[in-house]
């Protein structure tokens, strides 16, 4: 554990635990009622339509009048632990053998 620096600096101390001294001064930040109440309907609908993928609830929240970008929506599918139930594309084709 980092100690107050009295003897070795803090770039020291993270140095020899092997850290990187972001892990020192990054602190969680909390997660606000908005995107608490829009994570909780992402998983509403999750259970109804458990196939969406991140270009689906994107377009899912565009409908709902809420500007969320597939990255975003990726994102907040990552923070549910949520994955996509429907095949990925390009399962049925065949691996091209090589020429001998």
């Amino acid at each position: 554990m980092i100690e107050p620096p009295e003897s070795l600096s803090k770039t020291r101390q993270c140095a020899l635990l092997g850290l990187p001294r972001l892990t020192y001064y990054d602190q969680p930040q909390p997660i606000n009622d908005d995107a608490l109440s829009l994570l909780r309907r992402m998983d509403e609908q999750y259970l109804k339509t458990p196939q969406y993928g991140s270009r689906s609830y994107s377009t899912w929240l565009h409908r709902q009048r809420i500007a969320v970008g597939r990255k975003k929506a990726a994102s907040m599918m990552a923070t549910l632990g949520i994955i996509r139930t429907a095949p990925k594309p390009k399962t049925s084709v065949p691996e091209v053998a090589p020429h001998l």
